[in-house]
């Protein structure tokens, strides 16, 4: 099942759908949402460990981190403190729910207090997320289990159907998550980055002020739409996603360009948040007609990566100052110098 992008989602669909990913997407699910349900600025790649062959044939992972909320964020999943996210994908079945339930129970009996016990921290939250679809029952009976020994702790479990409202309300996540073939997480956008350059490791180097600018243009509510040009492998996709990796969740990337339209952002908008859409690669028309929708959309900004060449110069989006554009240029021969000893090649 390849949900269609801007369907709402339904409980049914989570259960199916996310019991045959893996643990890092599952974690990276259940991550996004935590973050984008309390605070907007915050970096959302988890550190988390996975075990792959429990008992059940599931996949587990752990993220454990101390955060200050501040007055940026209010209080929702995570909270001030030491957070814990317990992720548990399971394939269900209707006759075997139960039994899995059952199985669950009896794992988390104590998690909290034992994840004190093993870190020295006392927590402030403890965050099961599963793709099961549970009844009100499962729910406290899973809370409970986890609470043996930690009642100081706030608990929260989040089931399929609690997943399915979230996504409903974060519709560029639901689609970047789900429907796949329209657009992408940040993250799987830096995963594919890296699967396709020679050194995906390498340093961005002599980009400092670039990414400066890009930044301040991010956070400035007036810029609709930056442009990035340049010709091909000068690092406009990874300047891009540099730039806008302390916003991760709020940002996805478009993967059907030919056939990318108006309608298709606006229905990633937000209520009371900004979308940030990278788009590779869109033609110079196409690149004009979607910033134009921007423009006077107070939900979407648009970065768009423009391939260059010297007989088909970026386009001009006229002098707007809605509109930043800048065209990347080759390194300094000591910037080079530095790039070629950070690979070490010769």
């Amino acid at each position: 099942m390849t949900l269609v992008h801007g369907q709402n989602i339904s409980a049914q669909d989570i259960e199916h759908e996310v019991s045959r990913w893996d643990a890092v997407l599952f974690a990276r699910l259940g991550n996004a949402v935590a973050w984008a349900n309390t605070w907007q600025y915050t970096p959302t790649t988890p550190a988390f460990t996975e075990r792959v062959n429990v008992a059940d044939n599931g996949i587990d992972a752990q993220w454990i981190g101390t955060i200050t909320l501040g007055s940026a964020g209010h209080p929702s999943l995570l909270r001030d403190g030491t957070n814990v996210f317990q992720y548990k994908k399971r394939e269900v079945k209707e006759q075997s729910r139960a039994t899995v339930i059952t199985g669950l129970v009896a794992e988390l009996r104590g998690a909290a207090a034992d994840v004190e016990l093993r870190t020295g921290e006392r927590l402030s939250s403890y965050v099961l997320f599963t793709n099961i679809d549970l009844t009100i029952e499962q729910h406290e009976r899973l809370r409970t289990a986890i609470l043996v020994g930690g009642g100081h702790v706030k608990v929260a479990v989040i089931g399929a159907a609690d997943l399915a409202a979230m996504l409903n309300r974060l519709p560029h996540l639901r689609s970047a998550f789900f429907a796949t073939g329209a657009f992408r997480t940040w993250g799987e956008s830096w995963d594919a980055h890296a699967r396709a350059v020679i050194f995906p490791h390498a340093p961005l180097t002599g980009r400092d002020q670039l990414l400066t600018d890009i930044r301040a243009w991010l956070d400035d509510a007036e810029v609709r739409v930056i442009a990035l040009s340049g010709t091909h492998m000068m690092g406009k996709s990874r300047v891009a996603l540099e730039a806008t990796r302390l916003k991760d969740v709020d940002v996805v990337e478009a993967l059907d360009r030919a056939s990318l339209s108006i309608d298709q952002l606006r229905r990633l908008e937000v209520p009371g948040r900004e979308v940030i859409v990278i788009i590779n690669d869109a033609d110079a028309l196409q690149s004009q007609q979607l910033a134009e929708t921007a423009l006077v959309r107070s939900g979407l900004k648009l970065i768009f990566c423009l391939p260059t060449t010297d007989a088909a110069p970026a386009p001009s989006f006229g002098l707007d100052t809605r509109v930043r554009a800048i065209s990347l240029q080759g390194l300094a021969e000591p910037q080079s110098r530095e790039l070629l000893r950070a690979v070490r090649t010769d």
